[in-house]
């Protein structure tokens, strides 16, 4: 066989496998959407058919995932009640016209009267106290009010300003006093005393002279009695140049003692309280119980075969490889004349 016989063959065996070659070149390809829905089930329509690269490519399948679920929220609203403190009577309750609550801002709507509670029981305080004088007349000039202290149920000190009420007779009292006095002259037989002349008893000063001494202190004998009169120290000069001694005088006084009585009280009225309710309504964002799915959608495609572009190039191959075939035919005819020749 001749070289170029060999090759007419070649070119037509060649000529099948290059439209398969080509036929095959086909590929795939993936277009991935996001889209959101309120059901997990809602599937999104891709294209059937789309155009990219010059080449039409058809839908194969669509792979479908979730990627996403957010909660659907929604505003409810919310009412809550408050209740005050008590609050004393005499006194006004003014609510906050709005109040802040785990983020939520509440307005007031309604103010009311829930309840009554008592903050502190009635009672009475008694006072009474006295005031001790030893002789009537002084009892009868005591003065008419005083003022007294007294401890209340709560342990709390309150006083209060009482009226005289009585006075009470005590009974008979020995009161003990002493009177002191000053001999001058003491050195001489004769002593010098309040103006009188006194005869000098070492033993006994004034013996004989109580009398005079109570008179001259008290106004009156009646009801006292002096005890003893003893020297006080020793002899001294005054600033005269006197010799001088000093005295003690123990005395007994037989009194009455009078009693001046004070009392009164103070009465603690019952103490109510109001216990308030306050309504606020406010908007709380909450689950609807609904969501909205975030979905991803992976659409494959599959690129289409062209057959009426491949039909052509098989043609034109075809006509190609058979007028080289002719070609090829008649050189090899020419050139077997030409060696025949």
């Amino acid at each position: 066989m001749s070289r170029m016989k060999l090759i007419a063959i070649l070119v037509v065996m060649a000529i099948p496998f290059s439209i398969g070659e080509y036929a095959s070149a086909a590929s795939t390809m993936t277009k991935t959407i996001e889209y959101s829905a309120d059901r997990a089930e809602e599937k999104q329509d891709v294209s059937k058919v789309v155009e990219q690269d010059g080449k039409k490519w058809k839908l194969k399948k669509v792979d479908y995932k979730i990627i996403k679920k957010d909660p659907v929220m929604t505003k409810k609203k919310v009412i809550k009640t408050v209740k005050s403190t008590p609050v004393p009577d005499g006194k006004e309750y003014s609510p906050k016209e709005s109040v802040e609550i785990s983020g939520v801002t509440y307005q007031l709507q309604k103010k009311e009267k829930e309840s009554r509670v008592i903050l502190q029981q009635g009672y009475t305080v008694k006072f009474s106290g006295y005031t001790d004088y030893n002789s009537f007349a002084k009892s009868l000039a005591a003065p008419k009010t005083k003022k007294i202290s007294a401890v209340d149920k709560n342990g709390k000190t309150v006083s209060k300003v009482c009226k005289k009420t009585k006075t009470t007779d005590l009974g008979a009292f020995t009161e003990q006093t002493r009177i002191n006095i000053r001999i001058i002259s003491y050195n001489a037989k004769t002593l010098r005393w309040n103006g009188h002349n006194v005869a000098n008893n070492k033993d006994d000063p004034l013996k004989g002279y109580e009398n005079e001494l109570l008179k001259s202190t008290f106004g009156t004998t009646k009801g006292y009695t002096v005890k003893t009169i003893r020297w006080s120290g020793k002899p001294y000069e005054d600033k005269n140049g006197r010799i001088c001694r000093n005295a003690v005088a123990s005395i007994a006084h037989q009194t009455h003692h009078y009693r001046v009585n004070y009392t009164g009280q103070r009465v603690i009225k019952k103490k109510m309280a109001t216990v308030y309710k306050t309504t606020y309504i406010g908007e709380e964002e909450v689950e609807s119980g609904d969501y909205t799915y975030t979905i991803q959608a992976n659409a494959q495609y599959q690129a289409q075969k062209n057959n009426i572009m491949l039909l052509a190039a098989g043609v034109v191959l075809v006509v190609i490889a058979f007028v080289g075939s002719l070609f090829l035919l008649y050189r090899i005819k020419t050139n077997n004349r030409e060696e025949e020749s």
